[in-house]
């Protein structure tokens, strides 16, 4: 009976796993979804206007309209690729804001699921003109586009189930005439299993994340004709002025790869988006007059 029941929670497992697969448009990843976009995004729209509350916005000027005319332009080329593969489903439920924040110490943005944009004025001391503000809300819409957060939340909720099962197995064996040896043994299986999620798991596929989402917005910059070379310069400079001096942790520890492994990427990156660049503006010289 005992075989049995475990044969059925595995092959229960295996199913959810199974139906909750998903691929990663654009790269094509294999992905864990076991949150539904639709929830992420009423949570992410709730959290959204509750930071427009309290965020000092700025509406007008040059700067603001370049956050929403750069926003646009990447928005415009993600959703003509989702039209172009037949993935414009995926889009459903979308409503693309783009915000400026009176913040010159943070140098910060970021994409909500559902294509709430946030660019803090201290970004753009590091962006510097609008092709490097490209660079950041290619990376950031990726991010959304990609589900990361909602593929983060499942690995999460996976690993918490996982973790509840090892320690409800160790209490039993506390309970039963087990020896000490091996009721020491499942205390330390059930104590350990979470480190090794933390940077077995999520450490590295937080890291995989921001990997991902530099490559896709590489292609999503070039889609919309800005130079993805651009985007090689900004990280060069996150290292050198963002990062320099801050002790940044060993990249096993981190959420993110390490700077020279991010402009190492990068640089790899660019054969495959340099064609798509010039391509936009082959076209683009063909449209004028």
């Amino acid at each position: 009976m005992k075989k049995n029941w475990l044969a059925g929670c595995v092959l229960g497992l295996c199913s959810v796993l199974l139906i909750a697969c998903q691929s990663v448009p654009l790269t094509g990843r294999s992905r864990l979804m076991l949150i539904p976009s639709s929830q992420s995004m009423a949570a992410s729209a709730q959290a959204y206007d509750k930071f427009l509350q309290t965020a000092d916005v700025i509406d007008g000027g040059k700067e603001a309209e370049m956050v929403r005319r750069v926003g646009s332009r990447i928005q415009q080329a993600v959703e003509t690729y989702m039209a172009a593969n037949q993935l414009s489903q995926q889009l459903n439920g979308y409503d693309w804001q783009y915000t400026l924040v009176d913040d010159d110490k943070t140098a910060n943005a970021f994409c909500m699921p559902g294509g709430k944009i946030v660019v803090y004025t201290g970004m753009l001391s590091i962006t510097r003109d609008e092709e490097g503000l490209a660079a950041v809300l290619g990376h950031e819409v990726a991010h959304a586009i990609a589900q990361h957060s909602g593929e983060r939340s499942s690995q999460k909720l996976l690993l918490s189930a996982a973790t509840a099962a090892l320690s409800a197995t160790a209490a039993g064996t506390a309970t039963r005439n087990a020896s000490a040896a091996d009721q020491a043994k499942a205390k330390l299986l059930a104590a350990g299993f979470g480190a090794a999620a933390t940077y077995g798991v999520l450490l590295p596929y937080s890291r995989l994340h921001e990997s991902e989402a530099d490559r896709m917005g590489m292609y999503f910059m070039a889609m919309a004709g800005y130079n993805p070379e651009k985007a090689v310069a900004l990280w060069s400079r996150f290292k050198t002025e963002a990062h320099q001096g801050k002790g940044a942790p060993p990249e096993f520890f981190s959420t993110h790869p390490s700077d020279d492994t991010r402009i190492a990427q990068n640089q790899a990156t660019l054969t495959e988006v340099m064609p798509i660049y010039r391509a936009y503006h082959a076209e683009k010289a063909v449209e004028k007059p």
